[in-house]
């Protein structure tokens, strides 16, 4: 598979983004969010049922990567700079 380059300014705001929020609250607040709106839908499913869930499936693994590496450079911050 071919690798994509981002630009420069997506590149940022995705940096923001993991600097800002709280990936692993997002992924939760997401999930349980998803759960209530399938709830809904007890005697059948909306036609981009297949669609929204491919598409979720896949933001929600990118968001628990993101959350590892949070947890990975929130630990190493620690670790670079000692009480």
């Amino acid at each position: 598979m071919k690798k994509k380059k981002l630009s420069k300014k997506f590149e940022g705001k995705i940096f923001n983004f993991l600097d800002t929020v709280p990936v692993g609250r997002l992924n939760r607040h997401l999930r349980f969010m998803l759960l209530a709106y399938l709830s809904e839908f007890r005697s059948g499913t909306p036609l981009y049922h297949e669609d929204l869930l491919f598409d979720l499936e896949f933001l929600f693994f990118m968001l628990d990567a993101a959350e590892e590496e949070q947890a990975v450079n929130s630990l190493q911050s620690t670790v670079d700079s000692p009480q």
